[in-house]
């Protein structure tokens, strides 16, 4: 597919991550979009600052998992523009932890959303294109996890490898009754979106009855650590699969370090032998890898607790290396707080604090740990004990020249900056 200026686009999952970014380049081309998402407000963000950039769009809340949805979905994009030229079926959500510790509605979620929304995808849409005899292309977004078996991904895994297969068989079939249609499997690694933040959108009619395990909580960290350290963008991402689908490219692997593992895997299909580990010669690519850096362990608890080792690094961060006034760093609602230090090599590195109200505030790491990661390990283990205590939403006052660290960690700046302490502030916020 080489013309893309008033041609049609419909993007599933549309509203964030990599589905916002297809929508964002599309428009860039010149193409009419369909957005369609299960996030009302998140869509209807989406929808306004598209048609701010003069782009023609239809916004539909679409569940994916739902067939009537999404036939209804095709009959809005037909109905409007007479005709759909490339189809992304993206939408996707990633629960992580042990595979036997998934729930039944875990499955009927997961597997309702990454498989079936790619099913009901293709049963909608692609009748209607090949009745076009136009130039036509289909994108899917799988996944690295559909050609290997990293642990605590069990499911996402399961329904990614579904998801490429899918793919094969429907480049297949097209082949076989004459259609030059292009289908073009997606496979990135960790890449910063908010797939890490999936539960944010299940239904009341998935929810777990079980309550979250230990081996959950850590795997649901260490997800998060990896999709918000990853070094190419959603946008980057975008623009490789444009370039995908300019060349026919089938398999787009966007991570190519990636590979070996692929690799590895299929050598013991072939040998007989047992699995590989994909992370196994490559433990830099893990996302484990985040958490293990340099022999880091957290530890959080109550202000009488770990007040001597916090204060300790606030005073020397704050107040010996910043000047802040020693007044302003004595904070009564300390008592109030959830604590985490980080501890490498037997010393406290660095700290946080969560206020009962879902603020995050306090972070400090010592000048000689800043490199090592464990600002980013505090943020995310505070941010699963906000997740654990029902809030919806957390904020942060931060120092404007870390906001892009932020940024990283899914959070969105909030206003303008102001002045604290002599020091330039920016409000931040992240939905949970």
């Amino acid at each position: 597919m080489k013309q893309f200026a008033g041609r049609v686009a419909v993007v599933t999952g549309a509203a964030s991550g990599f589905g916002l970014e297809f929508a964002r380049h599309a428009a860039s081309r010149g193409m009419q979009l369909v957005l369609a998402d299960v996030e009302p407000a998140a869509l209807d963000v989406a929808t306004a600052e598209l048609r701010a950039t003069g782009a023609q769009v239809l916004s539909c809340v679409t569940d994916v998992s739902n067939a009537e949805q999404v036939a209804l979905l095709a009959d809005q994009a037909f109905a409007e523009f007479g005709a759909v030229h490339l189809l992304f079926n993206n939408a996707g959500v990633a629960p992580v932890g042990l595979i036997w510790e998934h729930s039944a509605a875990d499955w009927q979620w997961v597997l309702g959303v990454n498989v079936m929304g790619v099913a009901n995808g293709l049963r909608s849409f692609v009748p209607r294109m090949l009745a076009q005899s136009d130039d036509c292309h289909i994108v899917n977004t799988a996944s690295v996890a559909g050609f290997i078996s990293p642990t605590t991904m069990g499911l996402y895994n399961a329904s990614k490898h579904a998801v490429v297969t899918l793919s094969e068989t429907l480049h297949h079939d097209l082949r076989s009754v004459g259609s030059s249609i292009g289908v073009t499997v997606l496979c990135p690694a960790f890449v910063p979106t908010g797939i890490a933040r999936s539960e944010r959108n299940r239904p009341a009619s998935a929810v777990s009855d079980q309550a979250p395990t230990e081996a959950t909580r850590r795997a649901q960290a260490v997800m998060e650590r990896a999709v918000s350290a990853g070094r190419l963008s959603a946008a980057d991402i975008a623009g490789m699969t444009f370039q995908a689908i300019e060349s026919r490219q089938f398999y787009l692997f966007t991570h190519p370090a990636i590979l070996p593992a692929v690799a590895g895997r299929h050598a013991a299909i072939a040998s007989g032998a047992e699995p590989d580990d994909p992370f196994g010669k490559r433990p830099a690519l893990s996302p484990s890898a985040a958490i293990t850096q340099a022999g880091i362990r957290l530890e959080t608890g109550s202000w009488d607790a770990l007040q001597a080792h916090c204060q300790a690094i606030r005073f020397r961060v704050f107040v010996g290396e910043q000047g802040i006034d020693p007044a302003l760093e004595l904070d009564e609602a300390d008592r109030d707080c959830l604590h985490c230090v980080a501890w490498s090599g037997g010393k406290a590195a660095g700290t946080g604090r969560l206020l009962p109200g879902g603020h995050i505030g306090r972070m400090a790491v010592l000048p000689e740990f800043r490199r090592s990661g464990v600002g980013g390990l505090i943020l995310e283990q505070l941010i699963v004990a906000a997740r654990e205590r029902g809030h919806r939403r957390i904020e942060l006052s931060a120092q404007a020249y870390v906001e892009s660290f932020y940024r990283r960690h899914g959070f969105t700046r909030e206003g303008s900056m102001y002045l604290e302490a002599g020091i330039e502030h920016v409000k931040m916020w992240r939905a949970l």
